[in-house]
C-alpha cells in the first residue's frame, strides 16, 4: 500500500471517528494522529477521492461524512483497465488535453481522472464521449499526454 493509500485509510478513520468541520482541523487531527503535515491541497484531492461531503448537523454546524456507498475505485490498476477500455483517442492542443471515449464514458473517465489527483492538472470537463482536461502548462499537458497514451497501449 502506497502512501496516499496509507493517508486515505487515517483519513477515514479521523472523519468516523469524529466531527471534522473543515480542512484545516483534518490536517491538525492528521498530524496529531501520524506526524504527516499534509497541504490543504492534498486534503482537498484526498477528500474528493474519498467521496466526503459536508453535512450540516442539527445545530447548523458543517462536518464531513463519508458516503454510505464506497466511491469508485481508483486505485492505479483499476484506472487502467477502466481507461484502457473506454479510451479511443487522446490528442494535446497547448496546455489542454483531449481524451475520446465510448459514447456515454467520458464522465466516469473524467472523474476517475479528477480522482488521481494528477499534478498539474487543474480541471476535467466531460461531455458524451469527449473529456477537456485543462492542465497548468504545456508541458504538463505533454506529459498528461504521454502518460494517458502509454496507458491506451497496454
Amino acid at each position: 500500500m502506497g502512501k496516499r493509500d496509507e493517508r486515505l485509510e487515517v483519513i477515514k478513520k479521523i472523519l468516523a471517528e469524529n466531527r471534522v468541520r473543515d480542512q484545516q482541523h483534518l490536517a491538525d487531527l492528521l498530524f496529531a494522529q501520524t506526524g504527516l503535515n499534509v497541504s490543504q491541497s492534498s486534503l482537498s484531492r484526498d477528500l474528493k477521492a474519498l467521496g466526503a461531503a459536508r453535512t450540516i448537523s442539527t445545530d447548523g454546524s458543517l462536518y464531513y461524512t463519508l458516503p454510505e456507498s464506497p466511491p469508485i475505485s481508483t486505485t492505479a490498476e483499476s484506472f487502467r483497465r477502466r481507461f484502457a477500455t473506454s479510451v479511443t483517442g487522446i490528442r494535446r492542443s497547448e496546455f489542454l488535453v483531449l481524451i475520446y471515449t465510448g459514447p456515454g464514458e467520458a464522465s466516469l473517465i473524467a472523474r476517475l481522472l479528477d480522482r488521481s489527483a494528477h499534478e498539474g492538472l487543474l480541471a476535467t470537463v466531460a461531455g458524451d464521449d469527449t473529456i477537456i482536461c485543462v492542465t497548468l502548462d504545456t508541458a504538463t499537458a505533454r506529459k498528461l499526454e504521454a502518460e494517458l497514451k502509454g496507458l491506451t497501449s497496454r
